[in-house]
């Protein structure tokens, strides 16, 4: 078993208070935090922090090896703000020089989207630990590639009462089929290092970039049998004299870009803890040329076939041709980019002063 999951009971003060529920991950050594998230079917999440700091790091560019601890809340506490209403992820990070040795992790799968016939691999390899023999400096870098081959197909139909030869029946308004074939790309590194000049003094630095492109389709044919006039209506189907038939195709490319940089200290000493941060964080996210293009044919004779109430068949009765591109004319187009660009720069830091006055009990 790759990972185990140990439930902490419910904590409550009173009846009107938040519940938290949280489940602590054992991660075993070459694994990600992805990978055991992805056990657990029944977690979501909108936030991660790593060292009580938010980060926008990829999961999957995480090994095990470079957490100390994961933690996930599946409810939201007083102490959480807005983003993590969906639960969230803290973890610990493990200084790179407490490692063994130095390790390699490589991992490589794909899998197989029947709908657009294509195959979506993934491959991520790891590289880290203690860097000299005294073990005062450490590193670790990640790479990961996924491509997400996906696709949907899609039907929609829309009835309403009209009066055909006297009766009022209930005839097929629309019928719309889509393909919707969408292919994401994940490009993530990361990279750190740990160096403790002493026991009670240790520096880190944190990196990591990640690209996250998609490109989706969405085809479509949609006859729409309300544009013209019902002559006959039966039990099987009907037909339809002047109506419109139209093809088209929405789609879009998208890209995001985050980057994320770190440095850090940790001082301990007798009488004095002190912990200090410094972190930006930059975000762009850009939809590249979101389009809508539809075309249609009007004044077409159809007959539609409602044996199969869920998948009707749809054919000219004028002898038209519905498929060939020449017999279309453009109705609309419509195009449109919208960029966001959002970074954070944060710096924290905690001071502590152990046995104020001189007591333990003090700080």
């Amino acid at each position: 078993v790759a990972s185990a999951w140990a439930a902490k009971p419910q904590e409550e003060s009173d009846s009107n208070a938040i519940v938290s529920e949280k489940d602590t991950v054992k991660l075993v050594e070459d694994s990600t935090v992805s990978e055991a998230i992805s056990r657990r079917p029944d977690l979501s999440f909108a936030n991660v922090t790593i060292d009580g700091e938010s980060s926008r790091r990829s999961l999957g560019s995480i090994s095990a090896d470079s957490v100390t601890s994961v933690e996930v809340m599946k409810a939201v506490t007083s102490d959480q703000d807005a983003d993590s209403l969906g639960g969230s992820i803290s973890l610990r990070s493990r200084p790179a020089y407490l490692q063994k040795a130095l390790t390699t992790n490589i991992s490589v799968s794909s899998v197989y989207e029947s709908v657009v016939g294509k195959f979506g691999p993934d491959a991520s390899i790891s590289i880290g630990g203690p860097l000299n023999e005294a073990k005062t400096l450490g590193g670790r870098i990640s790479l990961g590639y996924e491509k997400e081959q996906e696709g949907t197909q899609m039907m929609t139909k829309d009835w309403f009462r009209r009066n055909v030869d006297g009766e009022s029946e209930i005839v097929l308004k629309e019928y719309r089929v889509s393909d919707n074939p969408m292919t994401m790309t994940d490009k993530d590194i990361g990279a750190s290092l740990d160096f403790k000049v002493r026991d009670e003094l240790r520096f880190h630095w944190r990196g990591s970039y990640r690209n996250l492109k998609t490109h989706s389709e969405l085809p479509h044919y949609e006859y729409r049998l309300s544009k013209g006039k019902y002559e006959s209506v039966d039990a099987n189907g009907g037909n339809v004299s002047g109506a419109l038939v139209e093809r088209g195709n929405h789609g879009y490319d998208s890209e995001r870009e985050q980057i994320e940089s770190s440095i850090g200290a940790d001082w301990d000493s007798e009488h004095w803890e002190a912990d200090l941060k410094f972190t930006y964080q930059d975000a762009q996210y850009t939809p590249i040329d979101y389009y809508s293009m539809d075309f249609v044919q009007t004044d077409v004779d159809l007959h539609y076939d409602i044996q199969d109430h869920r998948f009707p068949q749809v054919v000219a009765t004028d002898g038209k041709d519905l498929f060939n591109p020449e017999n279309f004319h453009l109705e609309d187009f419509m195009e449109r980019d919208r960029i966001d660009d959002e970074s954070d720069t944060i710096f924290s830091s905690k001071v502590k002063w152990k046995d104020l006055f001189g007591s333990e009990y003090f700080s």
